[in-house]
């Protein structure tokens, strides 16, 4: 038996055989062309960019096919890709200067390009340049084997092994056998993540040396909620894990009988139970697994997948077609959150040594773009008249901030109300705590604002100095850290002091273990992922308010993240409920 460690991007319990993908080799030669042969070579090489953006375009089609238009924006970055002047322009003319074949100019052009970003600090150049390499296979896989097809039909139980795995890797195998994916690289925010998550396939990525131990068929377990692979396991273990698969299904099938049912604890505290979306698909998926609204609605996926700024308009009609779907019940409109990781438009990208400390989110738009950002609030304030919908900023450090975007609400609505177009005149305003400073400054805000929202992703990040996509350090992103349930704490005491609502919306608020903790330093509203609805439901049924109060006082004296644990763990609810 052989036991990795890993970091998990997709919670769940799979027990299969392994099926082993290795690093695609291309015989890249270097052929030198003859005058009349280098116009032939030119055409054959965009032939095979209208091959790869030709499979591009129908794996995009595909994902939104089966997972929705939001996950499928990520083959937005292959379709840029493919049409910048570096694929169109610099390797032709370069095919030409050199007189060479163009699987050896484009192998060249790409390792050269890679080797001036190796050292690179800019998370979106890193990503990018992962996007790159995996154009390049595309189009050397047509280049070297035109006639020849990824094709890749696993067993029943399979569990995926590779070193990594490649976006037209996924969309061409049978994902109904598929049970779990294991790679030696990723990260959180990685492709294979998202496409893991969007399947409901448990996956653990940064599984170091796995390749070199692991064997066709091997019998597997994969422990998505505890970042654990086991290689070959003794026969008490695969019992073990065979029962608790066991229990999550039954367990599964008695939540969604119930998941339309109110949260309230033992001794009667109701918690709000909301969902996080970026889509209208997403709100009926919501709606569907029980939320009683959307906590987090982030508007930027629609940017992307429009591939463009949408004019007012267009957002209205977004707006307007959640607000309907959800059919009274609330939804929380985020403002767009772009820069640092999420930029709409490589022309919208300003140099910046450290984008996550730099022109992010409500700085971009107070500082850049105030036109676009008071666009989008005017189409916010028309959907209002279709539900009961809220605004809520994010990345907001400081008062001066905040002032800034209350007059800009006023100026808006006065417009609105002068042109008689109709709207909601008072919209709830809502600001995302994500940082130190918010959280210090939390009962100032609530002098301006109506709730508060914790974005714990974030707070995590920005108070513990972690990047958590960073497999050197991820040890060290702890949402237990005692730093962070202080700040938590401060936020919810301003709230609280205000009479103003607080929820958290960031991955926290979907872990059962957390749950009786949120809830004892008294949040109110728990957004989350919709598939996480139920189970979080179930949890808060079981525990009591007073309970978990006390429990909460514990933690709050703790010093460690370990002492924290002991003390959840003594607690033990995340035992019964996960």
């Amino acid at each position: 038996m052989k036991l990795f460690k890993g970091i998990s991007v997709s919670e769940g319990i799979a027990i299969g055989n392994a099926i082993v993908i290795r690093p695609e080799f291309f015989d890249v030669v270097t052929k030198k062309l003859r005058s009349n042969q280098i116009e032939v070579e030119i055409r054959r090489y965009f032939k095979s960019l209208d091959e790869t953006s030709r499979h591009i375009k129908e794996n995009k089609i595909q994902a939104e096919r089966d997972l929705g238009k939001v996950t499928s924006q990520i083959f937005d970055a292959y379709e840029e890709i493919i049409n910048d002047p570096f694929f169109r322009e610099e390797i032709p003319r370069k095919i030409r200067e050199e007189k060479l074949n163009a699987e050896f100019v484009l192998r060249k052009a790409v390792l050269e390009y890679a080797s001036a970003l190796k050292f690179a600090k800019d998370e979106y150049l890193k990503e990018r340049l992962n996007d790159i390499f995996a154009v390049e296979r595309w189009i050397l896989r047509w280049l070297t084997s035109p006639n020849k097809q990824f094709l890749f039909s696993p067993p029943e139980n399979a569990v995926l092994i590779a070193r990594e795995l490649l976006v037209q890797m996924v969309m061409n195998i049978n994902r109904k056998k598929i049970i779990a994916i294991i790679t030696e690289k990723g990260g959180l925010t990685g492709h294979a993540a998202i496409l893991a998550r969007s399947y409901h396939i448990p996956a653990i990525v940064q599984v170091s040396g796995i390749l070199k131990e692991v064997k066709e068929r091997d019998f597997v377990i994969v422990d998505g909620d505890a970042g654990k692979v086991i290689l070959d396991p003794q026969p008490e273990i695969v019992q073990k894990y065979r029962m608790k698969l066991q229990e999550e299904m039954e367990h599964w099938q008695i939540l969604q009988k119930r998941r339309f049912e109110p949260a309230v604890t033992k001794d009667g505290r109701r918690i709000k139970i909301l969902a996080n979306i970026g889509s209208a698909d997403e709100a009926r998926e919501a709606v569907g697994y029980g939320a009683e609204g959307v906590g987090l609605y982030r508007t930027e996926y629609s940017f992307i997948e429009a591939g463009k700024y949408l004019d007012e308009e267009e957002q209205f009609e977004i707006y307007r077609e959640i607000a309907e779907i959800l059919d009274g019940r609330e939804v929380t409109i985020r403002t767009l959150d772009v820069g640092a990781d999420k930029l709409l438009f490589q022309e919208q990208k300003i140099p910046e040594t450290n984008p996550l400390l730099g022109l992010r989110s409500i700085r971009y738009f107070l500082t850049q773009d105030m036109e676009n950002f008071e666009q989008q609030l005017r189409a916010i304030f028309r959907a209002s008249m279709f539900g009961t919908v809220k605004i809520l900023y994010p990345m907001i450090t400081t008062m001066e901030e905040v002032n800034e975007i209350a007059r800009a609400y006023s100026r808006v609505r006065k417009q609105l109300l002068q042109k008689n177009i109709p709207i909601h005149s008072k919209l709830e305003r809502g600001i995302m705590i994500e940082t130190p400073s918010a959280a210090l400054l939390a009962d100032h805000f609530m002098k301006k604002c109506h709730f508060l929202s914790i974005g714990t992703n974030d707070l995590i990040q920005y108070t513990l100095a972690v990047d958590r996509n960073n497999g050197a350090v991820a040890q060290l992103y702890q949402p237990l850290n005692p730093s962070v349930l202080r700040l938590i704490q401060m936020t919810v005491s301003a709230a609280r002091a205000a009479r103003g609502a607080v929820s958290v919306c960031g991955e926290m608020a979907s872990e059962p273990l957390y749950i009786p903790l949120l809830v004892g330093l008294g949040v109110q509203v728990l957004s989350m992922n919709p598939v996480a609805v139920p189970v979080v439901k179930e949890v808060i049924r079981n525990i009591s308010l007073t309970a978990s109060q006390e429990m909460t006082r514990q933690v709050l004296g703790c010093g460690t993240v370990n002492e924290v644990l002991h003390v959840l763990n003594q607690f033990d609810t995340h035992s019964r409920f996960t």
